[in-house]
């Protein structure tokens, strides 16, 4: 015994260290069961963000040569910074082609890194802890919680990267180091390297990281500027230490990127993706929720009997759990205590340890910026923001105070068990201390299990040999059994079309268009023209877009391909959620095979040749024998009294557009058109319209259409941008169909919620009729508001 004892006393960090790893060891086998030791075998997300992942970092890793993705968005790609984390991309590409092949471990990898931060946000949490002179029993208790308690427990099954809770107590636990004024240099150091590594796997690490220290300078700034000289090297080195690598990336982003950047310069969610109190002191997930909703104290029904018309944003979640927020109200009583007897100063200053003085407060700086305060304040703050912009997501940011904020947590639950201990005069005060403090471990351990048993519940449906077999299929090798080498295409098209990352088009395709087309990539090395990937240039977005857009829009992207080899085109049978242009390539394709939902098929290029001659012959023999009726500047094939145009700006069709005025809206709601319609009832009615494709607001806006009788509104319909949705050069044109429900009914158009809006050359005909309008000569004229000629 004495022996263990001296070998306790000699090596007591190594020993707690390996308790933490056998105890996180085991707490994650007892949530994960099987899946924590077959970490090959199941994707922690079988669809979206974390199916992307697995998708790219197996193309990459296989088939990529350059800083380049050229995965997504055919012909050019994307640059690996926006697909994601390109510091792992690259070395994991490195590694397996110069030292050994282990790609076929991804699934594995991208899990261990996963986990692995939770055992090393275990041990940081743990020494955090110790310095807020915590003993040895409830640090590693506490660690414990406030690790597996995260609110990035709620990103393993999607955001991977955004999943490491070690990132934030490793930035906190160096800067304490650093202001201790101890080898600052060596910290000053290692804060560079956690910031740098981070911020190339997400930069929403860096902005969390630059929050949290911007505001914790400042505040020990104010309190202690009387020695400003004194802290000055300690305040340089984490300024540097914090902005030297984003200038890096910044630098490398400038010299690596090709061709031409009009990405979105407001991504949407600024300001929309907020955190609140609901998402940081209130249950998000059933059943705690439920109870919470069924009291309806903390409920916009309950004071203003309404429906909720702001609900909790899931990207604000930072729940701090019920023992959080009961201390919430022991922290408002000992302020509101402080400020009767005008103690301001010890408000500032809290009775904390050290590592919390300051913290507590920075946090809570970073907190109130997670849910917009104070620019939700300011008229248009996100003119003024800059770059700052591009974070469309600042409830995340409340992750920081999650952290600090449960280790002040953690700390008052120990000195509650010491006071109890001391002050109580019980003979039981011992049996109640430690009573106390179970009931807060118990409690803590029942809400953590909900968000974790969520996660599980879904990761067990990803398995792929038997939830998800089709990972691993060999799609090369089928297609060989159907007469066709991948070599014969050049790129893969999946239908329904998907889009994602320009800000613009809201084009989310199906599930199964995605998990074809990533498993038929990364099987025959094919790219593919759809896009997952961020911040993508507009130009060629819209080229990209445009290949699915009517028959009579010339399609740009055609003049970039390297060749004139066919696309592989992968389209299923959910046939409901496919524009027309996308039905039409269909049926002009040449099918190969089919594999369960999907079929396969040769799309050759002649498939995307626009057929405006065909339209130009008509207009000639419409002409010819005087088929055409003139009115208001506009041929009719058909008369009507019920076609409608308005044209704001003559320069539509010009071909430099580039100082456009048309129709603008600078924010907010506007009607654009409003009219009577003189036509018999139930005629089938078209409305169309042009919207300028502007990188100075996000996604196409809301279009609503909407029908009165009288004053009495019979019909309502909105623009469904997936299904109609037309791209010529920078504008995009949306189509309504309708019915005349009674002939003389008032036809109100109206856009919703926009930010420098353009629209132009809006078009309403029965759809019997076609209206040709900007006739220049017989072979240029723009036909039901398609541009043929120009």
């Amino acid at each position: 015994m004495a022996k263990i004892r001296q070998i306790i006393a000699k090596y007591p960090t190594f020993l707690i260290h390996n308790l933490l790893f056998l105890l996180t060891t085991l707490i994650l086998y007892a949530l994960l069961g099987d899946i924590f030791v077959q970490l090959n075998d199941y994707m922690f997300a079988a669809g979206g963000d974390g199916l992307k992942v697995h998708y790219c970092m197996d193309y990459y890793i296989k088939y990529g040569n350059k800083l380049y993705f050229e995965g997504y968005q055919y012909p050019q790609g994307v640059h690996v910074m926006n697909v994601e984390a390109p510091l792992l991309f690259i070395s994991l590409r490195w590694f397996c082609r110069n030292i050994i092949d282990i790609s076929h471990y991804n699934v594995a990898i991208i899990n261990i890194m996963m986990l692995s931060a939770y055992y090393l946000c275990v041990f940081v949490m743990y020494h955090i802890l110790r310095r807020h002179h915590l003993p040895v029993l409830f640090a590693v208790l506490f660690s414990l919680v406030i690790t597996f308690f995260s609110p990035q427990v709620n990103r393993l099954t999607g955001h991977y990267f955004l999943a490491l809770p070690c990132f934030f107590p490793l930035l906190w636990y160096t800067t304490i180091r650093i202001y201790e004024k101890k080898n600052i240099l060596t910290w000053s150091i290692i804060l560079f390297v956690i910031v740098f590594i981070f911020s190339n796997l997400h930069l929403y690490y860096f902005l969390m990281g630059g929050a949290f220290l911007m505001a914790y300078m400042g505040l020990h700034f104010l309190q202690n500027i009387r020695i400003f000289k004194q802290n000055l090297l300690t305040y340089s080195a984490i300024m540097f230490a914090l902005f030297t690598p984003i200038v890096f990336v910044q630098l490398w982003l400038k010299l690596t990127t090709v061709g031409v950047q009009d990405g979105v310069q407001y991504p949407f969610g600024f300001l929309y993706y907020i955190a609140d109190f609901r998402t940081v002191f209130l249950p998000y997930f059933s059943p705690e929720k439920d109870f919470w909703d069924f009291l309806g104290i903390f409920s916009p029904r309950k004071w203003l009997n309404r429906p909720y018309a702001n609900p909790a944003n899931w990207e604000g979640i930072a729940f701090v759990g019920f023992i959080g927020f009961s201390f919430l109200f022991f922290f408002l009583y000992r302020m509101a205590k402080y400020v009767w007897k005008k103690q301001f100063k010890a408000i500032f200053r809290p009775i904390l340890p050290a590592p919390s003085q300051i913290a507590i407060w920075a946090s809570v700086f970073v907190l109130l910026f997670a849910m917009g305060y104070p620019l939700n304040l300011i008229e248009d703050a996100e003119d003024k923001v800059g770059l700052l912009r591009q974070f469309r997501s600042l409830g995340r940011l409340a992750w920081v105070f999650y952290y600090v904020y449960m280790t002040v947590c953690g700390y008052y639950v120990y000195a509650i068990f010491r006071y109890i201990q001391i002050y109580s005069r019980t003979k039981w005060r011992h049996i109640i201390a430690y009573t106390f403090v179970f009931s807060c471990l118990i409690i803590s351990s029942l809400e953590l299990f909900v968000p974790w048993k969520n996660a599980v519940d879904y990761i067990k449906t990803c398995n792929i040999p038997n939830g998800l077999p089709l990972w691993k299929k060999d799609i090369k090798q089928l297609l060989l059994e159907n007469g066709h080498k991948s070599e014969d295409f050049q790129a893969i098209i999946s239908f329904p079309f998907y889009h994602i990352g320009s800000e613009k088009f809201s084009l989310d395709g199906t599930w199964h268009s995605h998990i074809y087309s990533y498993t038929t990539s990364r099987s025959t090395g094919l790219p593919m023209v759809n896009n997952f990937s961020a911040r993508t240039p507009l130009s060629i977005s819209s080229a990209n877009v445009q290949l699915i857009s009517h028959q009579f829009i010339k399609k740009e992207l055609l003049s970039e391909l390297p060749d004139k080899r066919p696309f592989l085109l992968l389209y299923s049978h959910e046939n409901a959620q496919m524009s027309d242009g996308e039905k039409r390539l269909i049926a002009l394709s040449k099918t190969i095979c089919k594999l369960n939902e999907m079929t396969f098929a040769r799309l050759d290029l002649g498939a995307f040749i626009d057929e405006q001659r065909q339209a130009i012959e008509q207009y000639h023999i419409r002409k010819s024998n005087n088929n055409l009726t003139i009115k208001d500047k506009m041929q009719l094939s058909i008369p009507s009294d019920a076609i409608k145009s308005a044209t704001f700006d003559d320069e539509m069709w010009a071909k430099d557009t580039a100082y456009h005025q048309g129709f603008w809206v600078k924010k907010g709601n506007a009607t654009f058109i409003e009219t009577l319609l003189n036509e018999k009832d139930s005629s089938e009615m078209e409305l169309s319209f042009w919207i300028k494709i502007d990188i100075n607001s996000n996604y196409l806006p809301p279009i609503i259409l909407v029908q009165y009788e009288s004053e009495k509104e019979v019909l309502r319909k909105e623009w469904d941008r997936k299904l109609n949705l037309h791209i010529y050069k920078n504008w995009a044109r949306g189509e309504i169909n309708f019915p005349l429900l009674k002939a003389g009914n008032r036809i109100k158009v109206e856009v919703m919620n926009v930010k420098n809006f353009y629209l132009d050359n809006v078009l309403i005909r029965p759809k019997s009729t076609d209206v040709y309008t900007n006739v220049l000569s017989d072979s240029i004229f723009v036909l039901n508001n398609y541009p043929i000629g120009f």
